[in-house]
């Protein structure tokens, strides 16, 4: 699947899984933990199921890669690491099991590439269409977007509280 599926989960998973009715100094380090370890579980989902790759490669890498910087950038200090730890379990599968060959693809490299860790990148565990029929890759690519606009808006006051600037009155 497309990173910047995997980063619209990371803010998904961000939201759902901060309360920010709490204090936040005894839960940075538990939640960050929780959050990174999640992120992989959840792309190895996302990537177990059908999907096509609807974004060029160069596009999406560039589109993710704002859309995490302006994620941290915009999150408030105390849920920086949060965010950050979302985003970062999120994409590392991909960062340890592909990141070499995409290197080596674009700047022309010789990086050796290792084998596989994370089985969904496996030929036989991984949901990659190749056939040119995307349908249920857009279905579910859909499902994913709305997913998470739901939960950031049942939680849009976590949403709020660790995203945007509250008006001072």
């Amino acid at each position: 699947m497309n990173v910047l599926f995997h980063s619209i989960t990371a803010i998904g998973l961000t939201v759902a899984f901060t309360d920010t009715s709490k204090p936040i100094k005894n839960i940075v380090f538990k939640n960050s933990c929780f959050v990174f370890l999640t992120g992989i579980i959840f792309h190895g989902i996302l990537d177990y199921f059908p999907h096509c790759y609807p974004i060029p490669s160069q596009t999406d890498a560039i589109v993710s890669l704002l859309l995490m910087v302006v994620a941290i950038l915009s999150a408030k200090g105390k849920y920086k690491l949060i965010v950050a730890a979302s985003f970062a379990g999120n994409i590392f599968p991909d960062l340890i099991d592909l990141s070499f060959g995409i290197l080596n693809k674009y700047l022309n490299l010789n990086i050796p590439v290792l084998p596989k860790i994370f089985p969904w990148h496996w030929p036989e565990y991984s949901g990659s269409i190749y056939n040119g029929d995307c349908n249920i890759s857009n279905i579910n690519h859909s499902i994913v977007v709305v997913t998470v606009l739901i939960i950031c808006i049942l939680k849009r006051k976590d949403f709020k509280s660790i995203f945007l600037t509250q008006k001072q009155e």
